[in-house]
């Protein structure tokens, strides 16, 4: 069974720009978690995953969180994984509590989003626009059965496609053609009384 319940999305701008020659917006996705379960090892069918529309073709280029992470006894909290990946299967895993080799319960930031493209580790999106995230256990004590759970928020910053919109002096004379043609049809066709 899939866990959706426990997820949410909201979008922020980030004020910036991308370090290319285009000016193309940069956007800050959010996604809480309130005890979101951390099930079994990676793609099993029981994991919490969520489908996140960015845009189409869009850079993911940050990464961020501020959780906190519980792992029930024996699971350790560095267990605990989260991957993001598009539609084209590559794949970023993010590993908050590496190190931490024992359960409980702790805090965990990133301080910030951590740049991606520094990283080597900045990907694309396919055309669908969709990024696919999952959180799972890199070892499995509890098979079909809750070994964690995440409460929080995960930043994803994305560099979004510049979308192509007509000049205002072409709306404006596409409207005034639109309405001429318009009173045209109506002066040759009178109404009947």
């Amino acid at each position: 069974m899939r866990h959706f319940a426990t997820w949410a999305i909201t979008v922020g701008i980030f004020a910036g720009t991308a370090a290319t020659a285009t000016a193309a917006p940069i956007v800050d996705f959010f996604i809480d978690f309130n005890d979101t379960p951390v099930v079994d090892l990676f793609n099993d069918p029981d994991n919490s995953t969520q489908t996140t529309p960015i845009g189409a073709n869009a850079h993911i280029i940050g990464i961020g969180w501020d959780l906190e992470i519980s792992a029930l006894n024996p699971s350790f909290l560095s267990d605990t994984t989260m991957s993001f990946s598009s539609n084209t299967a590559f794949e970023v895993q993010v590993r908050p509590a590496v190190g931490d080799d024992f359960p409980g319960t702790d805090n965990y930031s990133s301080g910030g989003v951590v740049d991606l493209i520094g990283l080597g580790l900045d990907f694309t999106l396919g055309p669908d626009g969709i990024l696919y995230t999952q959180l799972f256990e890199s070892f499995d004590d509890f098979p079909n059965a809750a070994d964690g759970f995440w409460t929080g928020r995960v930043t994803v910053r994305a560099e979004l496609q510049e979308t192509v919109a007509p000049e205002p002096v072409t709306g404006i004379l596409l409207a005034l053609g639109a309405a001429g043609l318009g009173f045209r049809a109506r002066r040759r066709h009178p109404s009947v009384s």
